[in-house]
């Protein structure tokens, strides 16, 4: 794939991690909270607490404090007003020690939100995790009325036995492919030749794609991508 030194058709951090593996997860909304704060919606503050020390002497260990900085959601996908209210819900200020206790849920419907928003795009026909979760039950519904099968033709018609276990192989293989199944669009194809051809940029990080970088001063700006393809400490 050709290099691309901008984001393809700008296309913001969690979704192009959604397009890159199919997957929206822990590690593309990471991503998004860092593209937020980049395009000035949130500050992230590191924050020191004493911890396990009497009287505040001791060891410490470091928090971070989200601060909200514009409110609405005009120019948000909606992924990311979905994270912004998930984040801001108690207030305007939050702790990320705090959001661990009581994140997990509102996660979930953050990486639904990206798996929609994919789908809005036109990158995927129909959301990735129900085409995955489809198939996945459907192999474990065949395994199991294999099974039953199996049994039952032992018990009766024992040269057919052969039949149920083909039912409990054919589930078994299903359930172990349905990571596979989700398929993208002829624009999702075209979109991930695009961010493949975006992440050589990180890829290499040297000569010309490196001098590129220094002189337009994009290290905050792609932080988030380099996040997403797992190549932060190489874009620092």
């Amino acid at each position: 794939n050709p290099v691309e030194f901008v984001p393809p058709e700008g296309i913001r951090p969690g979704h192009l991690g959604t397009v890159l593996d199919e997957q929206a997860n822990h590690l593309d909304v990471s991503a998004m909270i860092v593209d937020l704060a980049v395009r000035g919606w949130l500050r992230i503050e590191e924050v020191e607490q004493p911890r396990d020390g009497f009287l505040g002497i001791g060891r410490s260990e470091g928090d971070y404090r989200f601060v909200r900085l514009r409110h609405g959601d005009e120019g948000l996908l909606s992924a990311e007003a979905m994270l912004m209210q998930s984040i801001f819900r108690e207030g305007e200020q939050v702790l990320l020690s705090e959001l661990r206790q009581k994140f997990a849920s509102r996660l979930a419907l953050v990486e639904g939100a990206l798996y929609d928003d994919v789908v809005t795009k036109g990158w995927f026909p129909i959301r990735p995790d129900r085409v995955r979760a489809r198939w996945h039950g459907l192999g474990i519904l065949l395994a199991i009325l294999g099974a039953g099968l199996t049994v039952a033709l032992f018990l009766l018609v024992p040269r057919w036995t052969l039949i149920g276990v083909v039912l409990v192989v054919l589930g078994g293989v299903l359930t172990a492919l349905a990571p596979r199944f989700p398929a993208r669009t002829a624009a999702g194809t075209a979109m991930l030749g695009r961010v493949r051809g975006f992440k050589e940029l990180f890829d290499v990080g040297e000569g010309e794609r490196q001098a590129f970088a220094e002189r337009a001063d994009l290290f905050s700006t792609y932080l988030p991508y380099a996040i997403v393809f797992g190549m932060a400490e190489r874009w620092a």
